[in-house]
């Protein structure tokens, strides 16, 4: 039993002081920021006066430029590296988040730019820390339990970020949970 506790306390420690444990916990914390937010943006436009059609148009312009970032996305990451384009990625998350805090009714130019900045952050941010997860992943021989790891810490702040979130709105307002949004992601980084 003794030999048992030392292995698990020694890995225990290993993970917690190694820069894995700090990538995985980065990756936690920008999860959490976005789902805090994200889940409520469609809350918030139709609170906006936006009909129902302009929000699916927002979603539409999200995605017609998100999927070829992709590949844009992955071009830069092996020209300038993978953690400058997820500090990019991060950046153009900010931007989502004040052109979000800015918005208001019948602002289509900002609508468009917080679709545009939307896809840029999913593209950069993913794509980038996908590779660096490679890159960084102390395991090589066993990527599968790493990437189980990295998957459940994600999925925690997503099921937990919009219960928080709901909370700031009922105690607060959108512009408390936004700013909420924006230290987190700013912890994250």
């Amino acid at each position: 039993m003794q030999l048992f506790y030392t292995y698990y306390r020694n890995n225990f420690y290993r993970l917690l002081h190694s820069e894995f444990w700090l990538f995985e916990l980065s990756v936690w914390l920008h999860t959490f920021s976005r789902a805090l937010v994200v889940v409520f943006v469609p809350i918030f436009l139709l609170n906006f006066d936006y009909s129902i059609s302009e929000i699916m148009l927002f979603y539409c312009i999200f995605n017609i430029f998100d999927f070829p970032l992709n590949f844009f996305a992955k071009w830069l990451t092996y020209k300038i590296g993978a953690r400058r384009v997820i500090i990019l990625g991060s950046i153009c998350s900010l931007v989502y988040f004040f052109i979000l805090y800015n918005l208001g009714p019948d602002q289509w130019v900002l609508l468009i730019l917080l679709a545009l900045s939307a896809a840029f952050y999913d593209t950069f941010y993913w794509v980038a820390h996908i590779y660096l997860f490679m890159k960084c992943s102390p395991n090589d021989k066993n990527v599968g339990q790493d990437i189980s790891f990295l998957n459940i810490s994600r999925q925690v702040a997503t099921m937990l970020a919009p219960i928080f979130g709901a909370i700031t709105i009922i105690f607060w307002n959108q512009k408390a949970l936004i700013l909420i949004s924006i230290i987190v992601l700013a912890i994250s980084i």
